[in-house]
């Protein structure tokens, strides 16, 4: 305020100092601060995390101050985009300003993390709080643990290596442990721990920041005895920072083992095994996950196929993965009947009776037809054949195996059935024809 002399009386006048000046000094400061603040990362892109700076009183003059972000866990340029010196600005009568910083954002599984802003340098005010705390809230759920199965060749001795993979997905910011070890598995095929692989003790498995997997080892025994394929487990448990999404994975120890192929010898009565043939029994040492095939077909031994069994083959036997028995039938035939006896003299002179032979008796029948060019053929059907030209049935009988060419009523003819007086065939042709057939046997 000014103090000003004037009108002076008595003889007084006013000297050169008439007017006074008066400061009033103020006593009332303005404080500067900041507040603390929190924001979730999101997945992406940026989110920004506005800090609020305060005056405690409005100001009739410019308040001024710097702002500046500082690192705390957080990564500038990772986490966040870090914001150089700042001129924040209160105009006369303004409590309040803004100061924002992007937090970037991710899909990382990691910790809640933080970074600064601090206020220096004030001007017309007092800095009162001068850091402002910024918390990044992760929004990532855990990362998801898995261990895959595995398949290891045991080998001839020694021992071979089954490595199993252990996953994380997605990476992780942060360290990653899990538990993995061997245990049986149950079953048949069950593998014995010792014996079949070595067992493993608890072993922690570790995934640094970033790392998606691990590998986990069990050694395989080797062997040489032929068998089926064996399991064990490795389970994984006692997760940190992840959760367990696949926790056991089956190690298959495959065997390299030759398997052996053999068939057994059988017996049957001569009469035809009451219709249900000779059952050979065709065997495979040790099961495999693999199909198995073999051919099968009979030969003749003393034994003559068409006479005394049906002859079979080749066919193929198959395995299909864990089986190791199979069997093969083959028919047996009755036994044929002795033909009448024929007198006379042998070979070695004698009137021996002997048995007459398969001409003979063709002939014999032939002379009880009367001449009859057409030949009736009796015996059990073995193979049919309608669509050759012309149409033949295989006929067996106690001559053997006899081709008969049919001209009428072949659709008739069917396995099994017996062949008589309704299937005609001309007596030249089957009689040229009769012991033209591959194997054919006449005794």
């Amino acid at each position: 305020m000014l103090l000003t002399l004037g009108r002076p009386t008595g003889g007084a006048s006013v000297g050169t100092q008439a007017t006074a000046t008066l400061t009033i000094g103020d006593d009332d400061t303005s404080l500067v601060t900041i507040d603390d603040r929190s924001v979730a990362e999101g997945n992406g892109g940026a989110a920004n995390a506005t800090f609020t700076v305060t005056l405690s009183t409005p100001n009739s003059r410019t308040v001024t101050v710097a702002a500046q972000t500082a690192t705390g866990t957080a990564t500038a340029g990772g986490d966040y985009t870090a914001v150089d010196p700042t001129t924040v600005t209160f105009a006369p009568g303004e409590t309040s300003r803004p100061f924002a910083v992007p937090v970037l954002g991710d899909t990382a599984d990691e910790p809640n993390e933080t970074f600064f802003v601090n206020l220096t340098n004030a001007a017309n005010a007092t800095i009162d709080d001068a850091q402002g705390l910024g918390t990044i809230l992760d929004d990532d759920g855990p990362p998801a643990l898995s261990i895959p199965d595995q398949r290891e060749v045991e080998g001839n001795g020694g021992t071979t290596i089954a490595v199993f993979t252990v996953t994380l997905l997605p990476a992780s910011a942060q360290a990653v442990t899990v538990v993995a070890q061997t245990a049986n598995a149950s079953g048949a095929d069950a593998a014995t721990a010792g014996a079949d692989y070595q067992p493993t003790s608890p072993t922690t498995l570790t995934f640094g920041p970033g790392e998606t997997s691990t590998t986990f080892a069990v050694p395989v025994v080797g062997e040489v005895v032929p068998e089926a394929d064996e399991t064990f487990l490795v389970n994984l448990s006692g997760p940190t920072n992840a959760l367990i999404q696949d926790g056991q994975a089956v190690g298959t120890i495959e065997d390299d083992d030759v398997r052996l192929l053999s068939v057994d010898d059988v017996q049957v009565a001569e009469g035809g095994n009451g219709g249900a043939g000779a059952a050979f029994t065709v065997s495979l040492s040790a099961a495999s996950t693999q199909t198995v095939t073999v051919v099968v077909r009979t030969a003749n031994g003393t034994a003559t196929a068409g006479t005394d069994y049906t002859a079979v083959g080749p066919v193929t036997v198959t395995f299909v993965p864990g089986l190791t028995l199979q069997t093969v039938i083959v028919p047996i035939l009755a036994a044929p009947a002795v033909g009448p006896p024929v007198f006379g003299a042998t070979d070695d002179g004698t009137d021996t009776p002997r048995k007459e032979t398969g001409e003979q008796r063709q002939q014999r029948e032939r002379t009880n037809r009367g001449g009859k060019d057409d030949v009736y053929v009796e015996g059990n059907v073995v193979e049919v054949h309608p669509e050759a030209e012309p149409p033949y049935v295989m006929i067996g009988n106690r001559d053997g195996l006899v081709k008969v060419v049919l001209y009428k009523d072949a659709a008739q003819s069917a396995s099994g059935i017996k062949v008589s007086d309704y299937l005609e065939a001309d007596g030249e042709k089957v009689h040229e024809q009769l012991f033209e057939a591959t194997d054919v046997s006449v005794k």
